[in-house]
């Protein structure tokens, strides 16, 4: 086995790696919320509401779909944000530390 060091690492590679893993925590938390907000969120508007009569007829399908697609969206860009800055902080540390270290074996 041949021990080699990863002296860097490619910030847009990260970070395109880190909104796809967002992308799918945002899917997961954006499913809980809908499911949250589409059938519990509206019977609990309050007193006296009926569901499906008013103005709020709707409304809760609505909103998590809504809720659905911000965490797609917050998951994509946190996950891109967020790998970029972390293999940033990866490529200075590992100047000083060497970087990490692994065990390849050849083919």
């Amino acid at each position: 086995m041949a021990k080699k060091n990863v002296k860097r690492v490619g910030v847009i590679s990260v970070a395109s790696t880190a909104a796809l893993i967002g992308v799918i925590w945002g899917l997961i938390w954006g499913i809980i919320a809908f499911i949250l907000t589409g059938f519990v969120g509206v019977p609990l508007q309050g007193p006296g509401f009926q569901m499906g009569v008013g103005p709020m007829q709707g409304m809760g399908a609505g909103l998590g779909i809504l809720a659905l697609l911000m965490g797609l969206l917050a998951g994509a860009v946190g996950g891109f944000i967020g790998g970029a800055i972390s293999a940033l902080l990866y490529n200075a540390a590992s100047k000083f530390t060497g970087g990490f270290e692994l065990d390849l074996e050849e083919p």
